[in-house]
């Protein structure tokens, strides 16, 4: 696997980081599934590292998945609706940079749990402040040990 660290990808001063794990072996002649990791913590803790944890982001790199994990501002930071438009920063860096990390931008898809969860499910369905749907975005789920992609619209 390949760690790329700390990697800026936001409009907000000082640019919020988001960090990449490639599958081993990845010298991008196939490009790979990507799955964006939103961490929990209730809007006031956590970070990207969260998705470190050997269960999270390892285990889909582990299974053939660009593993991208995303810091948002806390609201010791920033009100909402911040954290939302935080996230929707982060997917517009993975569509225009993912290629360079063996990612294929047509299949994109969340990973997700608690304050994460909320923000992929505001930034899906409600989507007041994007000016575009997202058709790309995806849910992956395990079948028969194979990670796929399914189209969420």
């Amino acid at each position: 696997m390949s760690f790329y660290a700390g990697l800026p990808y936001s409009r907000v001063k000082p640019a919020l980081a988001l960090d990449v794990l490639t599958p081993p072996s990845n010298d991008g002649s196939v490009l790979r599934p990507v799955a964006i990791f939103f961490h929990g913590g209730g809007w006031h803790e956590g970070d990207h590292g969260a998705g470190m944890h050997p269960w999270l982001n390892p285990l889909l790199t582990a299974r053939g998945c660009v593993a991208i994990s995303v810091t948002y501002r806390l609201t010791t930071r920033a009100q909402w609706p911040a954290q939302y438009e935080d996230a929707h920063d982060a997917p517009k860096w993975v569509l225009e940079h993912i290629e360079q990390f063996g990612g294929d931008p047509r299949r994109v898809g969340v990973w997700v749990f608690s304050a994460g969860a909320h923000i992929a499910a505001h930034w899906h369905f409600a989507s007041p402040y994007l000016s575009t749907p997202h058709p790309w975005l995806c849910v992956p789920r395990i079948s028969d040990g194979q990670w796929l992609m399914k189209p969420t619209r």
